[in-house]
């Protein structure tokens, strides 16, 4: 009986897949042109990102098809042109990801954007983001609402972290 109950436990863990937690980073780069309104939202254009997932899943080894869930962990937008400066013109942002054949999802805002800061930090809403980031690029869209007349572009790098839990293939 005990030897039966053993195989038995060997057959159900050898049935099991293993799984992994990973994170991975993809970056973007865009700008907000000068502009003379404020106080009125308005959509940023921004390019699609080409996303590193499909390389990591397979450094990691998985692949889209065993993929359980990916959460954005963590995202900052950094201001690199001009020199000096910082997100004082902003007084709120949203930012959404949005891929070919799904719905745009809202990942992240800031209503009450600080002051004197040139890097802006968002927390996730741990939202599972698998079907945008699988894909072979994604949109981040951001709008805003400024505080300032802008009279000179601003160049904003934003920066992904996703966390992965998959299956080991």
């Amino acid at each position: 009986m005990r030897l039966a109950s053993l195989i038995f436990l060997m057959f159900l863990c050898s049935s099991c897949k293993k799984l992994t937690e990973f994170t991975f980073s993809d970056i973007c780069n865009f700008e907000i042109q000068s502009t003379s309104s404020i106080n009125t939202p308005f959509t940023i254009p921004t390019p699609p990102v080409t996303s590193n997932s499909k390389t990591s899943f397979a450094s990691n080894q998985t692949d889209a098809n065993h993929i359980e869930h990916i959460t954005l962990q963590q995202l900052s937008l950094t201001i690199t042109n001009p020199s000096g400066q910082n997100f004082d013109f902003l007084s709120s942002i949203k930012i959404t990801i949005s891929a070919s054949g799904l719905p745009d999802q809202q990942i992240a805002s800031l209503d009450n954007v600080p002051k004197g800061v040139t890097t802006l930090q968002f927390n996730s809403n741990g939202a599972d983001l698998a079907a945008y980031v699988k894909q072979d690029s994604y949109t981040l869209g951001v709008t805003v609402v400024t505080d300032q007349v802008l009279t000179q572009n601003i160049y904003i790098q934003a920066n992904t972290v996703f966390y992965v839990k998959a299956k080991i293939i």
